[in-house]
C-alpha cells in the first residue's frame, strides 16, 4: 500500500492517506461512462440548468459568477441580502473517526 502526505507534520502517521494506482485502462473505461452518461442526462434534459459540476463549459467559477450577479442585482435594486458559508472539509475527512 502507498501512502501519501496529507497535512501537519511528517513524522506522524496520522497525517498520510492511502492510495491507490489504478490502472491506465480503468481511468480511460471510466471516462467512457461518464462521458455516455453525461450525453444521456443531456439528451433527456435530465441535468437542470443551475448544475455547474460535471457540465461542459461550467465549471466552480461560473457557478460562482452566476451566484455573485444574482447578489449584486439583488443589492443594486435595495433588496437585503444574506450569505451563509459552509465549510464540508471536515465533513468528508476520513482520518478523524468517530468513536
Amino acid at each position: 500500500m502507498l501512502l501519501q502526505f496529507f497535512k501537519g507534520e511528517k513524522c506522524s502517521p496520522s497525517n498520510y492517506r492511502p492510495i491507490s494506482l489504478t490502472v491506465h485502462i480503468c481511468k480511460v473505461f471510466e471516462s467512457i461512462v461518464r462521458d455516455r452518461m453525461i450525453d444521456h442526462l443531456e439528451k433527456y434534459a435530465l441535468i437542470k440548468e443551475s448544475q455547474h459540476g460535471s457540465v461542459k463549459d461550467k465549471s466552480c467559477l461560473t457557478n460562482l459568477l452566476i451566484f455573485m450577479e444574482e447578489v449584486t442585482s439583488y443589492i443594486d435594486s435595495g433588496f437585503p441580502v444574506d450569505v451563509i458559508y459552509l465549510d464540508f472539509q471536515k465533513a468528508f475527512d476520513r482520518s478523524h473517526t468517530v468513536d
